[in-house]
């Protein structure tokens, strides 16, 4: 019982950073590794506003979204990307 309790502080500590550090309205999910042959990275996840976009340091993969940017039907989406340091693989 004490391990489930710790392991549930845990989870709520790691997850208020990320909060505080999204801009107003967003929202940030981790896609954590499944894999031990590809592990993640070490570091915070940061999302935040940038001119007039923003910009993510990504050490795990992770989706950003806002709740209030929701559309139905027919669409179309464009994005513009910058890769600020590459990887050592295909991304």
């Amino acid at each position: 019982m004490m391990r489930r309790a710790f392991i549930a502080a845990l989870v709520l500590l790691t997850a208020v950073p990320l909060v505080a550090q999204a801009p107003k309205g967003w929202r940030v999910r981790i896609d954590r590794s499944t894999s031990a042959a590809d592990p993640d990275a070490a570091g915070a996840i940061k999302f935040i506003s940038m001119g007039s976009g923003f910009h993510a340091t990504n050490p795990q993969a992770a989706v950003f979204w806002n709740p209030a940017n929701a559309v139905t039907g027919n669409y179309s989406l464009k994005g513009t990307f910058t890769l600020m340091k590459p990887s050592g693989h295909v991304n």
